[in-house]
C-alpha cells in the first residue's frame, strides 16, 4: 500500500508551518474529503479537504488542495477532451 496520503499531510505541515498564515503552529493535516465537481456531465476537477490542527485552537481550519491530474485515467488535466 502506498504512503501518498502522509507525505501529502507531511508536506502540508511544512507548508504550513513555513509560511504561517494562522499566526500558531501547524500539529496536523489530516485528509477528510475528497469531492467530484461535475459540470454538465463532465468532470471538471476533484479536490482533497485537509483539516488543519493548530496549537493552542479548538477550532480546525480546512485548506482545500485542488488535483492536476485525473483520478481515474492518471492524465494531466486538460490533456484530452473530457478530463
Amino acid at each position: 500500500m502506498c504512503n501518498c496520503i502522509a507525505r501529502i499531510e507531511q508536506a502540508t505541515v511544512a507548508r504550513l508551518e513555513q509560511a504561517n498564515p494562522y499566526n500558531r503552529p501547524v500539529r496536523a493535516a489530516i485528509v477528510k474529503n475528497t469531492k467530484l465537481t461535475i459540470h454538465d456531465g463532465l468532470l471538471t476537477k476533484t479536490t482533497t479537504d485537509l483539516e488543519i490542527t493548530l496549537s493552542g485552537k479548538t477550532h480546525k481550519p480546512v485548506e482545500t488542495v485542488e488535483h492536476t491530474f485525473c483520478p481515474f485515467c492518471g492524465e494531466k488535466y486538460g490533456a484530452r477532451h473530457g478530463c
